[in-house]
């Protein structure tokens, strides 16, 4: 599985702590599971003779195009750590049947630490506005019949990790998202207050979805946070007023898995809680449909349906 990430690299391991060179400084890694441990291989600047970034990209289409699969571009949250990640983009992979590549960002692992994980979620928002350029600009230059794969891309961030997003859509490094299919913003950790501004920036050419669940014990706990900052979490209120007028809104509450907060748990808990089917169209690139949820004039958001059974390759 490739990882981009800006962590720091102890010769064995990503950590917990920004790359020595400073938090733009990206590194390409293929991480694998041998024995019960995870193995990190680093690539060097340059692979076969091109840059490392273009070198993903060349994998990445080829794999998409041999093994007919879409693409899903994963940025975590708070408290996660090297080999969360790596777990994640497992369930991932094995449950929506998309091949996995993540941003990694360096959360430190630790429900204390909030704050420190918030600044350097900010920090690193211009590196993750770096790859997605860096994509966008090889999705032009590799626009060739023999080349293209046909096939999807799609951005997930969750939680915290749309505030990662928030920050790298104004970096001025970003440049857009035009050859993205969807946006999905994963339960965001981030102030409903304010955030049509930045989510109207999103220019997908499929849609921008944003789930929400006013049950979702991590994010009551996020908006408790003392300072004033942390107010209404998008995540966590659905309202029919403030909405961002490119954003498509999903409402889990009451059919979300039984922690309220994490879409990435077993995948029994997933199916029953008719979270999959939903995943499983955003994922890929696709549009949700009545067949998976219904709106509800009373907030004018889509409600999940509770009668939907797993799609595709979920376990």
């Amino acid at each position: 599985m490739i990882v981009v990430t800006n962590r720091r690299f102890d010769g064995e391991k990503f950590g917990h702590r920004f790359n020595t060179l400073g938090p733009m400084h990206l590194r390409i890694a293929d991480v694998y599971e041998r024995h019960g441990d995870w193995q990190t291989t680093v690539y060097p600047e340059e692979v076969e003779g091109k840059r490392a970034s273009e070198w993903m990209f060349l994998h990445l289409q080829r794999r998409m195009r041999e093994e007919c699969k879409d693409l899903l571009i994963y940025v975590h949250g708070f408290k996660t750590d090297p080999a969360d990640v790596y777990a994640r983009m497992v369930k991932l992979e094995r449950m929506f049947g998309v091949i996995c590549v993540a941003f990694s960002w360096p959360s430190n692992g630790d429900v204390l630490d909030y704050y420190d994980d918030k600044d350097e979620a900010r920090l690193s928002g211009p590196a993750l506005a770096r790859m997605l350029a860096k994509i966008g600009e090889y999705m032009a230059i590799y626009d060739k019949p023999e080349m293209v794969c046909h096939r999807r891309i799609s951005l997930a961030v969750h939680s915290m990790g749309a505030w990662v997003l928030q920050q790298a859509v104004y970096s001025e490094v970003c440049g857009g998202v035009p050859w993205l299919d969807n946006v999905i913003l994963v339960q965001p950790d981030v102030n409903y207050d304010g955030h049509r501004e930045w989510v109207e920036k999103l220019n997908p050419r499929g849609n921008v979805y944003i789930t929400q669940n006013e049950h979702d014990y991590a994010l009551d706990l996020s908006q408790r946070k003392p300072g004033g900052l942390q107010r209404a979490r998008l995540g966590k209120v659905v309202r029919r007023e403030g909405k961002a007028a490119n954003a498509i809104y999903v409402d889990f509450t009451g059919v979300k898995p039984k922690d309220g907060h994490s879409f990435f748990g077993d995948a029994e808990s997933i199916n029953q809680g008719c979270v999959q089917p939903v995943l499983f169209d955003l994922f890929h690139g696709q549009r949700l449909d009545e067949n998976t949820v219904v709106l509800d004039p009373r907030t004018n958001v889509l409600r999940v349906r509770r009668d939907r059974p797993a799609k595709g390759t979920a376990a």
